[in-house]
């Protein structure tokens, strides 16, 4: 039974922008929720 195996090359790239992209949306809306509840006087 294979439990693992090494990615492909363009597998591996998939999964790379995939996290930057997951990581990047995150962040902006994180962010954003910060800036919204300085401006407010939160």
């Amino acid at each position: 039974m294979e439990l693992s195996r090494r990615p492909s090359e363009e597998e591996f790239n998939l999964l790379l922008k995939l996290n930057l992209l997951g990581f990047t949306v995150v962040g902006g809306i994180a962010y954003i929720i910060h800036l919204a509840s300085v401006l407010l006087g939160g």
